[in-house]
């Protein structure tokens, strides 16, 4: 019998026995660890670095819609952002990380994405492509950004699951998923404009040169089995009716505040026009390539293992990495379309990750000797070694050109582990690719990890940085009040000191003093009183508590007119910049 095409879809442990426990798998669990890791990475101070200022216009906007008198001022560019998180502010407060927690939700929820593809990436595939989304630089800083692009892959992603999940079970369930994720998408941010572009092209390129991702057998002459595309399963009528029903509430509700703030919908109905507003031919090269240089900057995985896994797929002609190729090609032609559009590179990272976590699945379940994890560990030391060389190079290199010591120490050594890969192919190839990865991946990961680190929680403000375009500066402070409250709100600027006088000729930004005894700073500086401390006001504050309708306000709205004893201090300004 002849086979003109075979694909095999790896199954997960749906077909266990019986319950939920006796499903699990090694991978579930190691999952969970890639989880709380990708959880630390996007919620551990989300208020450490201040909020750029179109992250500030979002905040402000999901704030103002409590405010009667402001309400109709809101400017934000994503109207699902302003709903959900002006839902949390009346709850949970107007503060940074509650301006940040939306968008850091969604980017963890976005690693479970490849965990609801398993069926189709396999255990390792979807665990590889799992922690290369959880630890993703331009991911982690995007997910602690105070605007819509994290909720806009998210919807990406549970669009792809549903459609897969649709096309295979048939479940009416699967058809309302992908309406509520097209809602959620159509009301993000203008890159879900581009991602639906993409995956629809990305659709009609496998549906036309194929091939299939579903498909029947057919037994033809000669036992010759050809695999051709399943014929389309389409809902009935009742239930396009549903899901539709369920599109447009879900649309309605996160553009209006669930049907609070219908000036909502104008938000909505500006992302259209602002993606298609970021088409441009015009710019230098440079200009064009910025998102490239971006990419090679901070997703160095994907620069690598994304060449070698596309150069796979072609040859493999498989459906679903075929399917990704096609995907991570129209995202490409975006990029050139519009130019300079750093976040289009966020794009980028879903196929991506999602088609290298197919390759090392594919590879990795071939059989190969266990010689692999010795190749594996003598790859990574190499590795390892050569970075610490490469890293105290750039250190030395500025202050002693000529020395290059760990520079050829760096290169020998990555000669040395490149020639021992290709001496034991030519024995078996299998076993010399599954070691090179094993012992390469995990580098980069670390790598990878402290890029992440650095960009999301130190460096997101810094315009040094490819990736960001405009941050909050930190100011120059010097406080004569040496107070546990001041060092903590203080406590992220770096540039800031104290001392028991000011100093004979200050240049620093702000200057704080105590407010008693008017404590003058010198004539280049303006000032003004601020509280620092509160205290209670005893027998009038029980004469307050006996007004009703002041008790109401405040029992309800938090509002108060009752007079508070400050302890003040006195802030003062440097005048150049004051101008």
């Amino acid at each position: 019998m002849t086979v003109t095409y075979n694909e095999t879809q790896n199954q997960d442990s749906d077909t266990a026995p019986s319950g939920w426990l006796a499903n699990l798998t090694v991978a579930d669990a190691l999952f969970v660890v890639v989880f709380v890791l990708a959880g630390a990475l996007r919620l551990i101070n989300l208020e450490a670095i201040p909020l750029a200022p179109a992250e500030a216009q979002n905040a402000v906007s999901a704030w103002q819609l409590w405010q009667p008198e402001t309400a109709a001022q809101a400017t934000a560019t994503s109207s699902a952002y302003v709903s959900l998180t002006g839902l949390l502010m009346p709850v949970l407060g107007a503060d940074d990380v509650i301006a940040r927690l939306i968008p850091a939700l969604a980017g963890l929820g976005l690693v479970l994405i490849p965990w609801l593809m398993r069926r189709w990436l396999g255990g390792i595939g979807a665990l590889v492509a799992g922690v290369l989304l959880a630890v993703s630089p331009t991911l982690a800083v995007a997910s602690r950004t105070a605007d819509g692009s994290m909720l806009a892959l998210l919807a990406g992603g549970l669009l792809l699951v549903a459609w897969l999940r649709y096309q295979e079970e048939g479940e009416k369930r699967w058809l309302v998923a992908a309406a509520i994720a097209l809602a959620l998408g159509l009301t993000s941010s203008p890159l879900f404009y581009g991602l639906l572009l993409t995956l629809g092209l990305a659709y009609l390129a496998q549906a036309k040169l194929g091939p299939p991702i579903f498909y029947r057998e057919q037994v033809g002459e000669e036992d010759e089995v050809v695999y051709l595309p399943a014929p389309t399963s389409w809902p009935e009528r009742v239930d396009w009716r549903n899901a539709a029903a369920v599109f447009a509430a879900t649309l309605l509700g996160l553009s209006t505040l669930f049907f609070w703030y219908l000036p909502g919908l104008g938000l909505t109905a500006n992302l259209p026009a602002t993606w298609l507003g970021q088409i441009s031919f015009q710019g230098d090269l440079l200009f064009w390539v910025e998102p490239i240089l971006a990419l090679g900057r901070y997703e160095l995985i994907l620069l690598l293992f994304g060449a070698v896994a596309i150069a796979w797929s072609t040859w493999q002609g498989r459906p679903f990495p075929t399917f990704f190729i096609y995907w991570f090609t129209g995202i490409l032609l975006l990029i050139f379309i519009q130019r300079g559009n750093l976040d289009n590179v966020l794009l980028l990272t879903l196929p991506g990750y999602l088609l290298i976590g197919l390759f090392v699945q594919e590879i990795w379940s071939i059989p190969a000797p266990n010689l692999r994890w010795l190749v594996a560990t003598l790859v990574f030391i190499l590795g390892l070694v050569a970075y610490i060389n490469l890293n105290y190079y750039s250190r030395i290199a500025t202050g002693d050109v000529t020395n290059q010591t760990n520079l050829w120490r760096a290169v020998v050594l990555m000669v040395i582990a490149l020639a021992t890969i290709i001496y034991l192919s030519r024995f078996d190839a299998v076993m010399a690719w599954q070691g090179a990865m094993a012992g390469l991946l995990p580098l980069l990961l670390l790598f990878t990890w402290g890029t992440s680190w650095w960009l999301s929680h130190h460096a997101a403000n810094d315009p040094r940085e490819r990736w960001v375009r405009q941050g909050t500066d930190d100011l120059t402070v010097f406080s004569t009040v040496d107070s546990p409250v001041l060092r903590w709100y203080m406590r992220d600027f770096v540039q800031y000191e104290t001392g028991a006088t000011l100093p004979d000729d200050p240049e620093q930004d702000v200057l704080i003093t105590a407010a008693e005894g008017n404590a003058a700073a010198p004539a280049t500086y303006l000032g003004t009183s601020f509280g620092l401390l509160r205290q209670g006001l005893g027998a009038q504050e029980a004469e307050y508590q006996g007004d009703f309708f002041a008790t109401m306000r405040w029992w309800f709205f938090h509002e108060s007119s009752m007079p508070v004893n400050e302890q003040k201090i006195n802030v003062w300004l440097r005048t150049d910049l004051a101008r």
